[in-house]
């Protein structure tokens, strides 16, 4: 499960033209299970619709002490004893101010200050704004209060100018929750781990490759650093972001992948097997084009190493993660598994239903266990697996 499923988000917004995000930022993180309840300023709500807002979170938005339903003066300890987390998104330089000082003149600085949950700050302002010397030592006094102060983007500006002082992206917001609710490993590891595809050359224009789209392997590598985990990615290509916070290495070919993964494996508690590697290459790669490709009447292919069998052999006391894609028989990839040595299995079938899940989507037929046991493959989120996966490596 992702680590704001069940948790309580209180949204606080303050009348930057970044307001407008909100709603996305609303949906993402009830996406990932949280419960929402939305704090605005009046100048909040000429930017984004009170409606809309109450529509996503099915409830009313606290945005006037005295119109708010239920007693006024209880209203905001109600919230913020609620709230698991605060977030202030966007936060203007005027919230800046009231909130490094104290002040409480409205709903969402009554929130503020009497919030006791995490509180996590998204500046968003004009560029002269945010480089103030006033805004910058009400930032720094944020800090010194323990708020997590989330740096704002730069680009295009709303007011025509380009610079910092962006609110940084609903997605970023959403996985910086995450981090700060995330449950931290008791014991952090260094974990290896493999995703992509790999691309094996026929000539300089052809290759053997497969549809991996990486998008499991990311998953896991973000929900590992979430949880404290450091991570080395072995990462063949793929289409999906790779945490910034992880260490990479770009390989293209099994090859490339079976020499990264070797020399990484001292240096590591546990390896993750999620890559698609090709089990063949072609045994003479042209150089150039072949021509009249449709006259070619063989293809000689070669094994490529089984990285996977080989981390096992060497890994003593550490453990090993495997990855086994069939179709139609999970059974037959823990079999296959366990007779590699590995200690956990990941089996999925991305075939069973493209309707519902596979190839590129967020969502998976799979099953996550010990290699001896007997596999029941059910739909999950490839984000709830990579969690699983980490309980189940943790506990180990």
């Amino acid at each position: 499960m992702s680590s704001v499923s069940g948790r309580r988000i209180l949204l606080g917004i303050s009348g930057g033209i970044a307001a407008y995000k909100t709603p996305e930022l609303v949906r993402l993180l009830q996406k990932r299970g949280a419960l929402v309840r939305c704090v605005a300023t009046k100048n909040a709500l000429r930017l984004v619709a009170q409606d809309t807002l109450a529509t996503l979170t099915q409830g009313s938005v606290d945005h006037d002490v005295w119109k708010t339903a239920g007693p006024a003066h209880t209203h905001h300890i109600d919230w913020a004893q609620w709230a698991d987390l605060l977030v202030v998104a966007p936060m203007t330089a005027n919230s800046a101010a009231k909130f490094a000082y104290g002040l409480a003149d409205d709903a969402l600085s009554l929130a503020w200050l009497s919030c006791t949950c995490p509180k996590l700050v998204c500046p968003a302002m004009n560029t002269r704004m945010l480089h103030a010397a006033a805004t910058q030592r009400n930032l720094i006094r944020l800090a010194d209060d323990d708020v997590h102060v989330m740096p704002s983007d730069s680009g295009d500006l709303a007011c025509g100018e380009t610079g910092e002082g962006r609110m940084p992206d609903p997605i970023a917001i959403a996985d910086e929750i995450e981090r700060l609710l995330a449950r931290k490993a008791a014991h952090p590891l260094r974990i290896l781990l493999t995703m992509g595809r790999t691309e094996e050359a026929i000539d300089d224009v052809r290759m053997i490759t497969n549809r991996s789209s990486g998008r499991t392997g990311a998953d896991i590598a973000r929900e590992a650093i979430l949880r404290g985990h450091s991570v080395t990615v072995v990462a063949g290509p793929c289409d999906t972001p790779i945490s910034p916070l992880a260490k990479v290495v770009r390989v293209r070919t099994a090859l490339q992948m079976h020499q990264a993964a070797l020399e990484a494996w001292p240096e590591h508690d546990a390896a993750i097997c999620a890559a698609a590697v090709a089990d063949f290459r072609p045994a003479s790669p042209t150089t150039g084009k072949i021509p009249a490709s449709r006259g070619m009447d063989h293809l000689d292919l070669v094994a490529n190493p089984d990285i996977l069998y080989e981390l096992c052999q060497a890994k003593g006391s550490r453990k090993v993660v495997g990855f086994a894609l069939e179709s139609g028989d999970l059974a037959r990839g823990s079999q296959k598994l366990s007779a590699k040595g590995a200690d956990l299995a990941v089996c999925n079938d991305p075939l069973l239903d493209p309707t519902k899940g596979g190839f590129g989507t967020g969502t998976v037929w799979g099953w996550i266990g010990p290699t001896s046991a007997t596999p029941v493959g059910a739909w999950m989120a490839k984000r709830d697996l990579a969690a699983l996966l980490l309980d189940k490596l943790e506990a180990l």
